[in-house]
C-alpha cells in the first residue's frame, strides 16, 4: 500500500473495512474516468519499476553485495 500512496494510484481503504470497500467499488464503477486514470497510472508505474531491465539491475546490485567483485570476470560475463 505504500507504493500506492506514494504514486497516488487507486483507492486505499482500511483492511477488513467492508463499508469502505463497498464505497470504493461503487465509486470506481460510477466514475469511469477515475478508473481509467488509475489504470493508466498503475500501468506506467509497473512498466517503469518492474520491467525486466529494472529487475535485472536490482539483481545485479544484490549479486555485487553478496559475491566478491572481480572486474575481469564481470567484463567477461558481460561480453558473453
Amino acid at each position: 500500500s505504500e507504493a500506492f500512496k506514494k504514486e497516488d494510484i487507486g483507492i486505499i481503504i482500511e483492511p477488513y473495512n467492508i463499508e469502505a470497500m463497498k464505497d470504493a467499488i461503487i465509486d470506481i464503477l460510477n466514475n469511469k474516468n477515475k478508473a481509467r486514470a488509475c489504470a493508466n497510472k498503475l500501468k506506467k508505474v509497473v512498466s517503469e519499476k518492474y520491467s525486466w531491465n529494472e529487475l535485472a539491475l536490482e539483481y545485479l546490485k544484490v549479486y555485487k553485495e553478496v559475491i566478491p567483485y572481480n572486474k575481469s570476470q564481470t567484463d567477461k560475463a558481460l561480453i558473453m
